[in-house]
């Protein structure tokens, strides 16, 4: 992950490194002025003597774009253990000697009687972690607290986010980090819950009355690690995220304007009867996106949300799996159609696109024909003149559990055959309907009452779109 580096690794500018090393050293006798460090390795701490208790340990993020560079004093004493810390700044993880302290905003360089804003009695318990947030326009300036003490740390292929609303004058804002669940709705200064999601999260959906529906393209991040996300503006009034992440190293984000349209996806069940009817889910986790649609029916397009997902089946009323299909991607504004065919021991998936760019006016559509039908051999589609004349192969023939290409067919009607054993002669002709659709999906499959044969259907949303061939 590439992060701006925004700030000074030593933070007491009146002390050099060196000084301020030995100051912390000197934390293993007991004091009260809230001596701050860098954070080092475990084996550097110093050991707290018997009867002492482990230290404290805070940083901080400054996200007052109106406010100059700010100093944070932490008890009372000459100067501040943060100094100088800019808009979108953040610091490393500090230690300090456990107790209570009044915490001083001020301007960079003034004294603690002229602070902007002052809490008093804030409580740095013995082994916590915590992140002060300035934050709000410098004339209501406020000084935040999020706790990361007890947090549940995540597992290696993890992410743990947290997300802020820190954006002054917009009142209550909408996030939606990708594939992470329902959108979080935060007031201002509110910190949401911890979130878990997969390393890779790509994006998130900030609404808000003034402005709408903006996304931001979130870092990559690594499994294992914590990041906190704030939605704040900047000195131009932007909303901008500023994500903060272990090592106290920010970046700021800028929108990329309004969201694509969501994903669509339908379902057509073509495997074998026996199946019986399935619910979908897009991981093993969480509630159908399709339940209980029955052998040869199409389901409704569902509007759904981009992101990684893993196809994960079931029989209707049923917790265990047909299937559970490799991860992909699902981008947005994707337009596909999931075609599920073989047995219960050998559930398959192809996912069709339906926004194919072939064009299609008032005198065409767009076909696609998939074969399902396991026991046959390539099939190739045939344009048909009068009787058994053939006008011209269409596209190239295609195996079983593939899709032909993208057709455009006359809304009007066509006579299409079928060559099931590459002799370039229809083995079967069907009359395909007029019909008004943009998209229509066919299926090849075995012929329900024939053995050993094939027949054509639609894939209509009905439970039974099988076509009649010609005698």
């Amino acid at each position: 992950m590439r992060y701006v580096q925004a700030m000074v690794r030593t933070f007491n500018r009146w002390l050099k490194p060196s000084v301020l090393l030995g100051a912390a050293v000197a934390l293993s006798a007991a004091c009260s002025t809230g001596n701050l460090r860098p954070d080092v390795d475990e084996e550097q701490v110093p050991t707290p003597e018997p009867g002492q208790t482990e230290l404290a340990r805070v940083r901080a993020i400054q996200l007052s774009s109106d406010a100059p560079p700010l100093d944070t004093f932490i008890g009372t004493i000459e100067a501040p253990q943060i100094a100088s810390l800019g808009f979108a700044e953040g610091t490393p993880l500090l230690v300090v000697s456990p107790g209570t302290y009044t915490v001083a905003v001020t301007a960079e360089g003034a004294a603690q009687t002229s602070a902007f804003v002052s809490q008093p009695d804030l409580p740095f318990p013995a082994g916590s972690r915590t992140t002060l947030v300035l934050y709000d326009e410098l004339a209501a300036l406020k000084l935040g607290r999020i706790d990361e003490t007890s947090l549940v740390a995540p597992e290696p292929n993890q992410v743990r986010l947290m997300v802020q609303n820190a954006a002054r004058n917009l009142g209550s804002v909408s996030v939606d980090l990708g594939a992470s669940g329902e959108a979080l709705n935060l007031d201002l200064g509110e910190v949401s819950d911890p979130l878990f999601v997969a390393p890779g999260t790509a994006f998130a959906d900030v609404s808000v009355e003034e402005a709408g529906t903006l996304r931001f393209a979130l870092p990559a991040t690594q499994g294992g690690e914590s990041y906190l996300v704030f939605v704040t503006r900047n000195a131009d009034d932007a909303l901008v995220l500023v994500v903060l992440n272990e090592a106290g190293e920010t970046q700021v984000i800028a929108d990329q304007g309004p969201p694509p349209p969501p994903p669509e996806v339908r379902v057509f069940h073509g495997a074998e009867d026996a199946v019986g009817s399935i619910n979908v889910r897009l991981a093993a986790s969480g509630d159908p996106l399709f339940a209980g649609v029955i052998p040869g029916e199409t389901s409704d397009y569902v509007a759904t949300r981009a992101g990684n997902v893993a196809p994960f089946v079931t029989q209707a009323n049923d917790t265990a799996p047909l299937a559970e299909l490799p991860a992909f991607d699902l981008l947005d504004s994707a337009r596909l159609t999931w075609v599920f065919y073989g047995t219960s021991g050998a559930l398959s998936m192809l996912s069709i696109d339906d926004a194919s760019p072939l064009d299609v006016d008032e005198t065409s559509y767009r076909a696609r024909f998939v074969h399902i039908a396991p026991d046959a051999d390539p099939i190739r589609l045939l344009r048909m003149g009068e009787g058994t004349e053939v006008e011209s192969a269409v596209g190239a023939s295609f195996a079983y559990g593939t899709a032909s290409d993208a057709l455009a067919l006359a809304r009007a009607g066509t006579r299409i055959g079928l060559d099931t054993n590459g002799d370039g002669e229809a083995n079967l002709i069907y009359n395909l309907d007029a019909t008004e659709d943009d998209n229509v999906l066919y299926f090849i499959g075995p012929d329900p009452v024939v053995a050993d044969e094939i027949s054509l259907g639609v894939a209509a949303g009905v439970a039974d779109g099988r076509l009649t061939p010609e005698d």
